[in-house]
């Protein structure tokens, strides 16, 4: 099955259109000023033109969109999820193997189970 099979099959399921959008060298570098300037500063995420390029398009056919790429999800969530589970695993840790565990978290690089260990160790 074609790409353009599927997204015509995917878009009669949900029961919307399809639009696609290609960006080439010529049009990234046209939008990139444009995007500096309404950013106001330097870009950081990579697809921050494409997103707007999209959004143009958007707008040519509609006054509100929801986005979401879903990667985030896909590859465990926002950092800020895990710091609860993270405490309530460390909260049911027996207080023996609490202190160990938590000064053993915060050794680890700058990640949520980091903070965790910082908190439980009072820094």
């Amino acid at each position: 099955m074609t790409r353009a099979i599927t997204l015509a099959l995917a878009a009669q399921a949900c029961g919307s259109r399809h639009h696609e959008l290609r960006i080439g060298q010529a049009r990234f570098a046209e939008l990139l000023p444009k995007l500096i300037w309404h950013h106001d500063l330097p870009l950081n995420f990579a697809n921050s033109v494409h997103i707007f390029a999209v959004s143009e398009l958007a707008r040519q056919h509609v006054t509100v969109v929801l986005t979401g790429e879903g990667a985030d999800e896909l590859f465990g969530g926002y950092p800020r999820y895990s710091i609860p589970r993270i405490t309530e695993l460390l909260s049911s840790t027996p207080s023996a193997l609490r202190q160990p565990l938590a000064a053993l978290l915060e050794r680890l690089p700058d990640t949520p189970a980091a903070r965790v260990g910082s908190m439980c160790a009072g820094r």
